[in-house]
């Protein structure tokens, strides 16, 4: 019975996240599309298949690279300022410097 709630407990925490995200991309790639595909069709006379999966594979791009080094460099930052040699050990040796650290003078 422990094996059964376990399984049943794993799949669901697998399966719930990705049918949310694939239905997720699927609701933004069709709202893209519908936003830009008439734009397009006005300016270049043609309608251009795939123009919402590129714009949505571009905004997902830009967020990334916005998040990774915006927000991702400021919760380093607050993870040293705080933690300091715990952190160490989970970051790479380039991010963190050592007069990053509590204590460092």
């Amino acid at each position: 019975m422990q094996w059964f709630r376990r399984s049943l407990l794993a799949g669901f925490f697998v399966t719930v996240p990705l049918i949310v995200s694939v239905v997720s991309l699927i609701w933004l790639f069709q709202w893209i599309d519908g936003l830009m595909g008439p734009r397009l069709v006005r300016w270049l006379g043609q309608e251009v298949p795939g123009v919402g999966l590129l714009a949505t594979i571009a905004g997902m791009l830009i967020v990334g690279a916005i998040a990774t080094n915006v927000l991702g460099r400021r919760l380093v930052e607050r993870a040293v300022e705080q933690y300091g040699d715990l952190v160490r050990g989970f970051l790479p040796p380039d991010l963190v410097r050592d007069e990053d650290l509590p204590g460092a003078a």
